[in-house]
């Protein structure tokens, strides 16, 4: 994550240097089938069910709900430069409330032996890292966030939202589907 924040303010430092606007444009939860010719399957709801699938558990590895980072991006016009982040979001879920609507899909396939969202004790993380073959400091990145961004500039200038926020909860069952075809 350092090296995400470092590479973002060489952009804006550079782009101040030589007098142009910057942008950075941050990525919420990916999910569904993808269009794209790459990947199709989303990144972080897939670590979520290997996790689960591996420990038969669904667990939270971030500390309380956040609270939403407000005010990022501030100005009538755009922001840019140090103001101008920008996220493409409807809003923003819980990653709780996540966990919890993909926990109740995989308890449908029997892949957790209950649906209830606990947090990960250090050998849950360490047992969650094999599982997904990264080393354990990458599990919170990996499947959890507690960083939301407000997305009001996208609206000001003109973006609006395909689906509710709350529509990656009532797809969740559908998601975990997916990711388990894909497996």
């Amino acid at each position: 994550m350092e090296h995400a924040v470092e590479t973002n303010c060489i952009v804006i430092e550079k782009a101040e240097e030589h007098g142009v606007r910057s942008y950075i444009f941050s990525p919420c939860i990916v999910y569904g089938k993808g269009e794209g010719f790459g990947n199709k399957v989303s990144i972080q709801t897939v670590c979520v069910v290997k996790a689960a699938k591996a420990l038969r558990k669904v667990y939270k590895v971030d500390e309380g709900r956040p609270e939403l980072l407000r005010k990022i991006l501030a100005g009538e016009n755009p922001g840019y430069g140090k103001n101008g982040y920008y996220l493409a979001s409807p809003g923003s879920v819980a990653w709780d409330d996540l966990y919890g609507a993909m926990g109740t899909a995989l308890l449908k396939h029997k892949l957790v032996d209950d649906d209830t969202v606990i947090p990960a004790s250090e050998e849950n993380v360490e047992a969650m890292a094999a599982a997904l073959g990264v080393p354990k400091e990458f599990v919170g990145v990996s499947l959890g966030g507690l960083c939301t961004f407000t997305a009001e500039h996208g609206k000001q200038i003109g973006w609006t939202p395909q689906f509710a926020a709350e529509h990656i909860l009532e797809t969740a069952h559908e998601e975990v589907d997916w990711i388990l075809q894909n497996l």
